[in-house]
Formats: structure tokens, C-alpha cells, sequence
């Protein structure tokens, strides 16, 4: 359809019927049309604080429905929401790592014996980090005698397992002494971890060390200084 305008009105100059679709005959299916399925700017904002607060993108649209008053009358369907978080989600992975040795620094400033290590890949793209502060670095002197190290998977946007090292206080409370997130669990990653720790503790090993039954981890503890008297 080809329209022009004479004065305050515009006039259909040329219309062809074969392109010409039927329309939809629900209000609710407007939303799977591409001209319509766009979220707006606040509720754009919205979605970004429930993301911020790790609310799943199920959960979000269960949210939108409730304020729409019907999943049905929601402008935009739930893939809209992922993908719209996935975008989100590469924009601050694009400028977090940088935030977070600028925070690091930050923290030096008040704690000078906090201490961080970062590996880079082949890209430069971070591979590996750990970082333990200095109250932790001075309680390590007087709790090194047993400490424990294992994997826990943690909710995060990169699935980087979190690696902490746990000790154990004369009050029989847990303390954490450093922590790690790793891009993978290969041998050579808990290589190069342990070695930060050391580096951390200024070359002090452990006495014992407890660990899971990860092969990988084993044999970077065997192949380690720190490997005498660990216990799996």
C-alpha cells in the first residue's frame, strides 16, 4: 500500500491485495507478531532489577502475568525476556572484570595486606582469579594445621565453580582463608590456584589438607609443595 499526503489527510495511492495478511483476530496474539513483540523502557528497567536479584526468567514472567493480570495479556512472551537477559548479561560481563580489580584496589586502600591474583588466557580474557583479605592472610598463621578445599558450584552468569579454602578457629568456627573462581577444573587450574595460595601465605604450606575425590585436584596436590599430609 503506497499512501501520500494532501493536506491534512492522507490518501492510499496504490494498494495490492496479495500482500495483504489476514489479521489477528485475539488481541492476546498481537505479541508473537515482530512489529509488536518489544519490551518496553520501565519495564525494561524492571526486568534488570529482577535480574540483579537472580530471579529466573520463569519467575520474572510469572511477575509480568501478575501485573498484566493473565500471562495472556503480557505484550511479550518469555523467550523476549531471555533473550533480553542474555544481552543484558553480555554487556556487564564486558565491563565487570574490570570493576572488580577496580573494587580490589579499592579495598587495598583500607586493608594493604589483601592480596588477589588474576590468570590470563592466550586471549588476555581472565582464566582464573583469587583473593583473600588481610584478616584472613594473619589468621591462616595460627590456623594452617587443617584445612579444607573443595568445588562448589555457586549461581553466578559464567558457571565458574567457587573454589574456597576453609579453615578452622580455636572456637571450632569456620573461617574462610581466600577464594578462587575457576574457569575449569583441570589439573593445572588447581596448579596454578594453589600456587596463589602459597604466594598468599608467603610460601607457609598447610599440614593437612582435605579435599573430595576430584582426580584432578589430587594430582595437583601430589604434584604441589603444599601436598604433605593431605588427606582426601
Amino acid at each position: 500500500m503506497t499512501v501520500k499526503r494532501k493536506g491534512t489527510r492522507w490518501e492510499v495511492i496504490q494498494f495490492v491485495e496479495e500482500h495483504t495478511h489476514p489479521l489477528v483476530r485475539k488481541f492476546s496474539l498481537k505479541k508473537f507478531l515482530r512489529s509488536h513483540r518489544a519490551i518496553p523502557k520501565k519495564e525494561k528497567d524492571f526486568i534488570t532489577m529482577l535480574h540483579g536479584v537472580n530471579l529466573s526468567t520463569g519467575r520474572i514472567m510469572q511477575l509480568m502475568s501478575e501485573l498484566y493480570g493473565g500471562a495472556r495479556n503480557v505484550p511479550y512472551t518469555r523467550k523476549d525476556i531471555s533473550n533480553f537477559k542474555s544481552k543484558m548479561g553480555s554487556k556487564y560481563r564486558c565491563r565487570d572484570m574490570p570493576q572488580t580489580i577496580a573494587h580490589f584496589e579499592e579495598i587495598k586502600k583500607d586493608d594493604p595486606n589483601f592480596f588477589y591474583k588474576i590468570q590470563l588466557n592466550k586471549e588476555d580474557r581472565v582464566q582464573n582469579i583469587f583473593w583473600v583479605d588481610g584478616a584472613a592472610r594473619n589468621a591462616y598463621k595460627d590456623y594452617k594445621d587443617c584445612i579444607s578445599f573443595d568445588c562448589t558450584y555457586m549461581t553466578n552468569m559464567y558457571n565458574m565453580p567457587c573454589a574456597p579454602f576453609i579453615g578452622i578457629n580455636r572456637h571450632g568456627q569456620s573461617i574462610q582463608l581466600g577464594c578462587g573462581f575457576l574457569r575449569n577444573e583441570k589439573t593445572e587450574t588447581f596448579v596454578w590456584l594453589f600456587q596463589a595460595f602459597l604466594e598468599a601465605m608467603e610460601g607457609v604450606e598447610p599440614t593437612n589438607i582435605i579435599t573430595g575425590e576430584d582426580l584432578a585436584m589430587k594430582a595437583a596436590i601430589a604434584r604441589h609443595p603444599c601436598h604433605g599430609g593431605s588427606e582426601v
